[in-house]
């Protein structure tokens, strides 16, 4: 991302589609959110900004990538995309996790649904759970889910 870009990103300020968490938020803080964007449409999780935008780094960021790398994928159902990316700003390292909207909703962490609401991330309520599966109800068999009657591997390329 460039610079410019994140500097407005940061300036935006939090919303429901863009959080900041400090450089030592636990993994199960960051699986939260990253739920809670799966579940509304997509976000952005900006790892070593504090609460009104002040820029305070994360230390040790390839080491914190990397466990997050590792560790998120275990931690939220069913499996979804999103991408971790090392990023420097005004002399501070940060993470950036760009989360697209979720395919299989509803998404899950440690038995619970997260959702947005403003700028926070919060426990989905019934009316909120009922949206998100009436929601995978309406949406069309996924192309990749679908079968090709008379293909096999030699048709895939």
């Amino acid at each position: 991302m460039m610079v410019s870009d994140l500097r407005k990103l940061i300036q935006s300020g939090e919303g429901e589609h863009l959080e900041f968490k400090v450089g030592m938020a636990s993994p199960e803080s960051v699986a939260r959110s990253i739920c809670a964007f799966l579940n509304i449409g997509g976000g952005q999780l900006l790892l070593g900004v504090g609460d009104q935008g002040q820029i305070l780094g994360v230390s040790e960021v390839e080491t914190k990538a990397r466990t997050l790398r590792a560790d998120l994928p275990n931690r939220i159902s069913p499996r979804a995309l999103w991408n971790v990316e090392q990023v420097r700003f005004e002399e501070h390292d940060l993470l950036l996790i760009d989360v697209p909207e979720g395919q299989d909703k509803p998404y899950v962490v440690e038995g619970a649904i997260y959702f947005r609401r403003g700028g926070r991330t919060v426990h989905a309520n019934r009316d909120e759970i009922g949206q998100l599966i009436h929601q995978r109800g309406h949406v069309g068999q996924r192309w990749e889910r679908q079968l090709s009657m008379g293909a096999d591997r030699e048709d895939l390329d």
